[in-house]
């Protein structure tokens, strides 16, 4: 009977009107998305050797300067000639593409810089990439440092990773680099969002096949876990066709990738070596999935749960949408350190790719902000609203169909 009824209500699932327009909306932006931003984007750090050499040959001709004007100040003198010596084993490295050797000598060119620029200070000598300064953004350094800090480590990894190492790798272009990136960028909130959008209207619509259903030997708790399951099994699926429309746009363009690849996670100083360590690039996406497969069934069952208790859909959308997205109503740069609670809201652990880098503890400024205390609020938040529907399902005379 179970499997009967799930056949029922999955081919009712993808006759419904709604669904079918919330899946073509998901495959036209997965298109957009994945054959025309996936390839402009840009890193903050691109292999560019016109600008490399044209750095290098101002830098060189302020060099030459300086030494005909010994006695006028300048800075040239101390600290052109190492920079002029990166620039050259760049360009070097990037004319026998060898990029194991780039991957060395550009790391040595961010870190020299990023030691360089005093992040609470007002006069710059050096700049970080102008992507930082965009929209006038007040935390342009701290982002700068941040984003230095992480590229230098990765580069590091990836001069001693004993895969092959092409230009799509140092610039995160590769299939699974591709999918990491959109990850960290918020993918999670957008999948949590589509489950809602398949599930607010699952148990209001039986009112329409009332006589039917009523007759169905299944209990109300039994109905609503068959309900989940093909809520988290539909939108499972779809996360799989956009996986593979990006691979389809990006493995023939820039390569597969391999699951070794190195990625970083951030960490917290003090009582920190160094700001970033690397991790394999499988072991993120294992934790991802296994996280967000915790994190959509959570979000199926809020809305399920908001259906039955509002007995309406569109209510059920408004709550469980907005508990996605609340974090906006506290999330500031560095509040983590001013207020304690944010760091256990659950809000702040449903971008859970932010959680498996460490952004969150950078832009939180906390780093108590980790997988373990994701799993656990995630993990208590789910075992809550179990026990609730459990009950409100048990109770004497209740049915999902009035």
């Amino acid at each position: 009977m179970k499997q009967m009824y799930f056949s029922v209500q999955w081919a009712r699932f993808w006759h419904n009107r709604k669904n079918q327009a919330v899946a073509i909306a998901v495959l036209l932006i997965s298109l957009i998305y994945c054959f025309y931003s996936v390839p402009g984007y840009q890193p903050n750090w691109p292999i560019d050797p016109v600008t490399t050499r044209a750095t290098r040959d101002r830098r060189q001709a302020d060099l030459d300067y300086a030494r005909a004007h010994p006695f006028t100040p300048s800075m040239a003198s101390a600290e052109y000639p190492e920079m002029i010596r990166n620039a050259n084993a760049e360009l070097a490295a990037l004319k026998k593409r060898d990029y194991r050797a780039y991957a060395t000598a550009a790391r040595r060119q961010i870190v020299m810089i990023d030691q360089r620029i005093d992040v609470m200070g007002d006069q710059q000598r050096y700049f970080f990439p102008m992507s930082y300064y965009a929209n006038d953004n007040p935390f342009a350094l701290s982002d700068g440092h941040y984003g230095s800090q992480e590229i230098s480590t990765r580069y590091r990894a990836d001069a001693h990773y004993p895969g092959p190492v092409t230009a799509a790798v140092i610039e995160e272009r590769t299939t699974l680099q591709t999918l990491q990136r959109t990850i960290a960028g918020g993918l999670t909130l957008a999948i949590l969002l589509l489950a809602v959008f398949f599930a607010n209207d699952l148990v209001t619509n039986d009112r329409r096949h009332r006589s039917v259903l009523q007759d169905i030997p299944l209990t109300p708790w039994a109905a609503l876990n068959l309900k989940t399951a093909l809520v988290w099994l539909a939108t499972m699926g779809t996360v799989l066709g956009f996986s593979v429309i990006l691979i389809l746009a990006t493995a023939f363009r820039y390569g597969f990738g391999n699951w070794g690849l190195p990625t970083t996670l951030y960490h917290l100083p003090p009582g920190k070596l160094t700001y970033f360590t690397t991790q394999p690039l499988c072991l993120y996406l294992l934790e991802w999935v296994g996280l967000a497969a915790l994190l959509i069934w959570l979000f199926i069952r809020l809305t399920l749960l908001l259906s039955i208790l509002f007995r309406n859909e569109y209510i059920a959308l408004i709550l469980a949408g907005g508990t996605i997205f609340s974090q906006t109503l506290y999330a500031a740069s560095g509040i983590g350190a001013v207020k304690n609670w944010t760091t256990w809201a659950l809000p702040t652990y449903f971008d859970i790719g932010k959680i498996l880098n460490g952004y969150q503890k950078y832009l939180y400024q906390a780093d108590v902000i980790t997988l373990g205390r994701a799993v656990l609020l995630l993990g208590g938040a789910l075992l809550g609203i179990e026990i609730i529907t459990f009950i409100v399902t048990h109770q004497r005379h209740f049915s999902l169909v009035h």
